[in-house]
């Protein structure tokens, strides 16, 4: 008994002194969960923090993407563009009652958010309350960030922003008059977790991977893979785009008909992830033995630990969508060059336009072009300027990325309110948002129809409460209610 309480007492007197970080995402893609976990993985073992994780329950931002963003190029590329940043503060609403619960749970010094969406409801939360946790976006994406991708409003706006290209700080300053001594830059690489295993699976054969990886997802779906083929790896990333590969798909096997021989040589892995329907899609083929469909071959959703594997055994992958994570992996792999077939427009103009300016890969848009580059292959030297520029790249983010720790240790050193032991009774209190000023609300409720209507869709089509349903919503109304003459009891209407 007396050695539990010593330990115990080990533990909080050890814990004292560290800076809680709260390392926070949702689904909208899987690259914001992929530098949430970067982040996590970087700090977990140092000393001087303590950090937690957490997703959002809410499911809105990613079922946006599945159903319009992924599939819209155009659409997504007008919202980007053009979308007013107070949108943020309406899409915040919704995310607030889950965040209010982890800062009450954990009262973190510092948060780090890796989506717009999320940190904006931990910055409705922070003011609300009047906390005086740092508030932080780190921001994925390569180029300037857009109007429609950085919270402008005093409630949503974010007190610091971490990026990881030169041409994001650029942006910030200039285009968003974002402060300069307010944003951190560093080196972003894939988990530290997954650089290991690939260190470790670099070293087998082809033949151990393929046994590695028929092992991890089963026979069933596996074992037509073979370690004697070269090996295109087909992968896209969230909103279902991945489907804008079944024209190329089509044309390789059409292609294959008449030339048996280049089905014997090569082997097509699509990764088709949570698109169950593209997967049946594709494999219906080779349940109705189709011999010209027989090296392509669909793979449903895996483990990243598996997913290195593949990138391992892959001669070069074939994109249909391009963001920093897939690219950190692909990289760490040396699994290129990189071929952008398609992408969503928007925030992956830049990315695309990286891959080109580094020398990482190509963008080849035209099926036509890129079945003749597949029949051709990629010469030696191509090889060669790929890995001397992935080298290169990994070298550089590797170097950047050294000061990540230090440079957030130092940020809460500096910036930590004396205020924060107030915390500590503050967040024993609900929010109650009569404390926003109306005309904050007032700046945003042009947009709150729009944005109720876009949310309230989605939810309807997944069975999922409406947003009219939402406590949130609620007192937004009931608020709006007290300023407008002509209205008796707005709460009464929402329901």
């Amino acid at each position: 008994m007396y050695n539990i309480i010593l330990s115990r007492l080990i533990l909080e007197n050890d814990n004292k002194d560290k800076i809680v970080v709260g390392l926070v995402s949702i689904w909208a893609g899987g690259g914001h969960i992929a530098l949430m976990d970067f982040l996590f993985e970087e700090l977990k073992d140092d000393k001087r923090f303590t950090p937690y994780t957490y997703i959002h329950n809410d499911s809105s931002f990613d079922r946006i993407n599945d159903m319009l963003l992924g599939k819209m190029g155009p659409l997504i590329d007008v919202f980007y563009k053009n979308l007013p940043n107070e949108y943020m503060s309406v899409s915040a609403l919704k995310l607030v009652e889950e965040c209010e619960k982890f800062i009450k749970k954990y009262n973190p010094d510092i948060v780090i958010g890796t989506n717009w969406g999320i940190t904006g409801a931990f910055g409705l939360v922070k003011k609300s309350l009047k906390l005086n946790f740092i508030n932080v976006l780190a921001i994925p994406d390569y180029g300037i960030p857009s109007m429609a991708g950085f919270p402008n409003n005093h409630y949503t706006r974010p007190d610091y922003a971490l990026v990881f290209d030169p041409e994001a700080k650029t942006g910030l300053i200039k285009e968003r008059k974002f402060p300069a001594e307010k944003i951190i830059v560093s080196g972003y690489l894939t988990k530290k977790s997954t650089r290991q295993l690939v260190k470790i699976w670099r070293k087998k054969s082809k033949a151990e991977l393929v046994k590695a990886i028929q092992e991890d997802i089963g026979k069933n779906y596996s074992r037509n893979i073979s370690p004697n083929k070269r090996t295109i790896l087909i992968a896209g990333g969230a909103g279902g785009i991945i489907g804008k590969s079944y024209d190329l798909l089509k044309m390789i096997t059409e292609y294959q008909e008449s030339h048996p021989e280049f089905i014997q040589n090569n082997q097509f892995l699509i990764i088709t992830g949570k698109t169950t329907k593209y997967f049946d899609k594709i494999f219906k083929h080779q349940r109705k033995k189709e011999e010209n469909w027989s090296n392509i071959i669909p793979i449903p959703w895996i483990e990243h630990e598996t997913y290195a594997k593949i990138q391992l055994l892959a001669d070069f992958p074939i994109l249909t969508t391009i963001a920093p994570a897939s690219m950190n992996e692909l990289i760490e792999a040396s699994c290129g060059p990189i071929v952008v077939y398609k992408h969503r427009r928007g925030q992956e103009w830049p990315h695309v336009r990286f891959i080109a300016k580094n020398g990482l890969g190509y963008y080849i848009p035209k099926k036509q072009d890129l079945l003749n580059v597949l029949l051709r292959g990629f010469s030696e030297i191509e090889k060669d300027r790929f890995l001397k520029n992935a080298t290169k790249y990994h070298d550089r983010q590797a170097k950047e990325m050294v000061n990540l720790p230090d440079d957030i240790f130092s940020l809460a050193s500096k910036s930590i309110s004396s205020k924060r032991k107030s915390d500590k009774n503050r967040i024993k209190l609900n929010i109650n948002f009569n404390l926003i000023s109306p005309k904050v609300w007032l700046s945003i409720l042009v947009l709150m129809i729009p944005s109720s209507i876009l949310f309230g869709f989605v939810q309807y089509k997944k069975g999922s409460s409406k947003i009219s349903n939402n406590k949130y919503t609620k007192m937004f109304m009931s608020l709006l209610s007290k300023l407008n003459p002509f209205s008796t009891n707005a709460e009464e209407e929402t329901r």
